[in-house]
């Protein structure tokens, strides 16, 4: 995240928030008590096997398609 934050030069907090709604979460319902499934499911984290307090972000296959259809586009628009 740290690097992340640096490279874009954002907080590290607006990167984090960030993260996590491109994430698959589950949140609960503070007023019923249910669990929701939320975020877009783009990318997921794990610890880095260096470092356990940083984390290391994946493409999830939906992650990979999106950026291949966006790859695509921009090669056909060149």
């Amino acid at each position: 995240m740290a690097y992340l934050a640096e490279k874009l030069d954002l907080p590290q907090a607006s990167v984090s928030r960030s993260t996590k709604e491109l994430c698959k979460y589950v949140e609960k319902d503070p007023k019923t008590g249910e669990k929701k499934l939320l975020g877009y499911d783009l990318i997921r984290t794990e610890p880095d096997l260096e470092e356990r307090r940083r984390l290391v972000l994946f493409l999830t296959p939906k992650g990979k398609q999106i950026k291949e259809s966006l790859e695509k586009y921009l090669e056909e628009g060149s």
